[in-house]
């Protein structure tokens, strides 16, 4: 329950849109309001609901992912960061698990999970990256390596200065 309580938290301080009035009043017959979160509400069925939402959550949020992604050239492209809507499950995942980030106006994020023989990237192989043209931006573009699991940069030895 310890999410239902730091969201209870935060709704202290932070307004409900008007939009999602509606919504967001359901959550107040298990103790959950724009007051905080009274765990007490939760019957044992709902105790029990609330816990399996929490594990089923994870996977429901991920799955947001491929609705509002296209591939091209092996790469992920993910759309629509600019304006959720009313997306929350892929505005949890660039919030929780890609810790934000820029919406698509000012950044991209193309994801590569695989080589160019579809094999799954591995740390136990050497990559080069080749572009046959400079990307199409005005203004700067990187590559950058993050973790999968945690989505940390990866340590890369060789730019390490001593």
């Amino acid at each position: 329950m310890g999410f239902l309580k730091h969201l209870g938290f935060a709704l202290k301080d932070n307004a409900i849109k008007p939009a999602d009035q509606a919504l967001f009043a359901q959550f107040a017959r298990m103790g959950l309001t724009k007051d905080g979160f009274d765990e007490t509400k939760l019957s044992p069925e709902m105790r029990k609901g609330v816990i399996r939402a929490m594990a089923d959550g994870p996977a429901m949020v991920v799955s947001s992912f491929a609705s509002t992604s296209e591939v091209r050239n092996g790469w992920t492209w993910v759309t629509g960061l600019d304006s959720f809507g009313f997306n929350y499950p892929m505005r949890a995942l660039v919030a929780g698990a890609n810790l934000g980030g820029n919406g698509e106006k000012e950044a991209m994020y193309p994801v590569r999970y695989t080589d160019a023989d579809n094999q799954v990237l591995s740390g136990g192989n050497k990559y080069v990256p080749k572009k046959n043209e400079a990307p199409p931006v005005d203004a700067f573009w990187s590559l950058t390596m993050y973790n999968a699991d945690d989505k940390m940069l990866v340590e890369n030895p060789s730019s390490v200065t001593k």
